[in-house]
């Protein structure tokens, strides 16, 4: 009996990790995040022992002390083609797009607060068809931007046990190009 009790709640929490990943369309924020965060395989949610943990975890900015910036990028290549059926293949023009973060965490090392800022572009994608190509009457270039601005408050209740909290004020920006 206690091994069904066991499983019922085992087997709920396994269907909806993989509705989720499914749900995703595969997508993921490989771009704008620290070393550290690639490094662990994008598994840093119950490390986050750095000022990107405002954009994992902000409870986590109590487990790193004093001031600590971050600040870098990424440079995304983008490049694809297209094959009508009958024949006709189209490339689309190479772009190499930027993506920014920066983030900052401060708590003083007497205290259990701690506050962070972030500021970070999470989703991207920039698309560019020449005007006589497949996509003429659809979109010839595409431009999807979001830029995030994160301030943050994390508090330690107990060593282990701490809560975070923040605003997330996003700026999404969109335009298609009709060749």
């Amino acid at each position: 009996m206690r091994i069904k009790l066991l499983l019922i709640p085992w087997l709920v929490m396994s269907i909806q990790s993989v509705v989720f990943a499914l749900g995703s369309g595969a997508l993921g924020n490989e771009t704008g995040l620290s070393a550290k965060v690639t490094g662990h395989g994008f598994a840093f949610t119950g490390v986050a022992d750095d000022a990107s943990a405002i954009y994992y975890n902000p409870a986590g900015l109590v487990q790193s002390k004093g001031l600590q910036m971050m600040i870098g990028g990424a440079l995304v290549q983008l490049n694809s083609e297209h094959t009508t059926p009958s024949g006709t293949t189209d490339k689309m023009a190479s772009n190499t797009p930027f993506v920014p973060y920066f983030y900052t965490s401060y708590s003083n090392p007497n205290s259990k607060w701690a506050y962070g800022l972030g500021v970070n572009s999470p989703y991207g994608l920039l698309t560019e068809w020449k005007d006589d190509s497949f996509s003429k009457f659809y979109a010839t270039k595409s431009t999807v931007l979001m830029y995030m601005v994160n301030p943050t408050v994390a508090y330690s209740i107990f060593d282990n046990f701490s809560v975070g909290a923040d605003v997330v004020g996003a700026s999404p920006v969109a335009r298609d190009t009709m060749g």
